[in-house]
């Protein structure tokens, strides 16, 4: 009986683990800023204390790897340009500025290159926009972020840079730009479950392949059928 019940409890541990797996979701594990300086794709360890905030990072990342609670699943990394310069110029840019940050990376650590996603972004729109939601400072605010936000406008840049007599695009150019200049890196971790596995499987196998089944306390009922109803029939005479 306790073969059983252990059997059970094992089985029922096993899939409800075989259900986390499958309910498994991505979740941030750590993340890096890396700024640039105008029109410069060359890391720069000086720059706004680049240097020193990669090596935090770096520490961090190495205490990921070896955490038994966590793997790595995912490295996606964004580098961006600010709009100033033509595209051909911030796509160039992008580009670059992943690889020399990506390049940092890979000789301060050891990461399968199959679990990083690179994706340049040649004029970062979107972040200029989140900025701008949040700043009630900014000329023309409201102009701006119906500018800014029309991705079907392919004038958008030149629109911007005419509003309000140039003073929304001097702003923005002057507070914002510098922070659109960027490589940003985000490590997602996934749960580990191997020893929970590890340990039920050795445990299943360790059961016996039949079990004896104890005794029944009582009686199962037995069913008494009744007889069949048969249909008679008196004939009445007058005699």
């Amino acid at each position: 009986m306790r073969n059983i019940t252990k059997l059970l409890l094992l089985c029922t541990l096993f899939f409800a683990c075989a259900h986390a797996h499958a309910q498994e979701v991505e979740s941030l594990g750590d993340s890096l800023t890396v700024f640039f300086r105008q029109g410069v794709a060359t890391f720069d360890p000086d720059y706004k204390q680049n240097g020193r905030r990669c090596q935090e990072f770096v520490e961090r990342l190495e205490e990921l790897q070896a955490s038994e609670h966590s793997r790595i699943a995912r490295i996606q990394i964004y580098s961006s340009a600010s709009p100033e310069g033509s595209v051909e110029l911030n796509e160039r840019l992008a580009v670059n500025r992943a690889k020399s940050v990506t390049e940092y990376l890979h000789d301060a650590l050891s990461f399968n290159d199959s679990l990083v996603f690179i994706q340049p972004i040649n004029e970062d729109w979107a972040t200029l926009a989140t900025f701008i939601a949040d700043d009630n400072s900014v000329p023309a605010k409201d102009e701006a972020m119906a500018i800014i936000t029309d991705s079907s406008n392919p004038d958008r840049k030149a629109d911007l840079m005419k509003l309000n007599g140039g003073r929304t695009w001097e702003y923005l150019y002057r507070k914002y730009f510098p922070l659109l200049r960027t490589f940003r890196v985000s490590v997602y971790v996934t749960p580990l479950h191997d020893k929970l596995e590890v340990t039920l499987k050795t445990e299943m196998a360790q059961l016996p392949h039949t079990f004896e089944l104890p005794p029944l306390k009582y009686s199962l009922p037995t069913y008494d059928p009744q007889p069949q109803w048969k249909r008679q029939i008196t004939l009445k005479t007058n005699t």
